[in-house]
């Protein structure tokens, strides 16, 4: 009752985007981060802290095959990635991925193949807002973009599967896809009947990026090839490594 008193006083709002960031930072890193959300959320702190999430708790949307309400899918995930040790960029990410659902593609290649890196959208707002720091904000805007691609990723395209990788800078930054990857996992634990099947695409994923970041241009290069056909020869045999391995799946 305390707790929603000072809710509805006004007083959150007079906190500073330093220490509400701070505040979530440590609340998502403790042993139960679904608490911190869900206890935020029952006392009305949550419609002062994070609007946005606040009005999409008890919605549904229609990402594929996971727990549809976003509250419910939020706090399953914070709770699943605690018992996994996951790090807070992890748990921000989940916090954050159903934020700008009615405002991605439809269409998955189209999805892959856009700029995601456009200035207008909630993620990204909600990051400047709170002056998150940017491996947290990162992190989440990749999540929020390209879940439901990770989920029906066995069914992509050799070439999409290498977008995909690009777009995420696989490459350069393979403990952010890493963090990628284990929040998709996160999020798809939340339906039970459907996990086993789609954590199938995120191994398929994580076994892709082992196989393709193998590839060394270096082999090429003794081969002969010279300027811009390095690069295609890598992603070519990038391509080839990952129809190999749809196989398998």
């Amino acid at each position: 009752a305390l707790m929603k008193e000072i809710s509805r006083s006004g007083e959150l709002t007079e906190l500073s985007p330093e220490r509400i960031w701070q505040e979530f930072r440590r609340g998502l890193n403790e042993t139960s981060p679904q608490a911190f959300i869900k206890t935020l959320y029952q006392c009305d702190a949550l419609e002062q802290l994070l609007p946005e999430l606040n009005r999409c708790f008890h919605t549904s949307d229609n990402m594929l095959d996971v727990s549809c309400n976003v509250g419910k899918r939020t706090l399953a995930a914070l709770e699943y990635a605690a018992k996994q040790n996951y790090s807070g960029e992890v748990r921000w990410a989940i916090v954050l991925h159903a934020i700008d659902s009615n405002s991605r593609p439809k269409n998955i290649i189209a999805k892959v193949l856009q700029n995601k890196n456009s200035d207008d959208n909630a993620v990204k707002a909600i990051s400047k807002r709170l002056r998150v720091p940017n491996d947290y904000g990162d992190l989440a805007g990749l999540v929020a973009y390209y879940i439901e691609f990770a989920i029906q990723a066995k069914s992509a395209k050799p070439d999409i599967i290498i977008s995909l990788l690009d777009a995420c800078d696989a490459w350069r930054r393979p403990e952010r896809f890493g963090d990628f990857l284990r929040t998709c996992e996160a999020l798809i634990s939340t339906s039970p009947e459907r996990s086993h099947q789609n954590l199938g695409s995120i191994a398929f994923l994580r076994t892709a990026f082992e196989l393709c970041n193998s590839i060394d241009a270096k082999e090429f290069v003794a081969a002969g090839i010279r300027g811009e056909a390095i690069g295609e020869s890598v992603r070519n045999a990038r391509k080839v490594c990952v129809a190999e391995l749809k196989n398998q799946f």
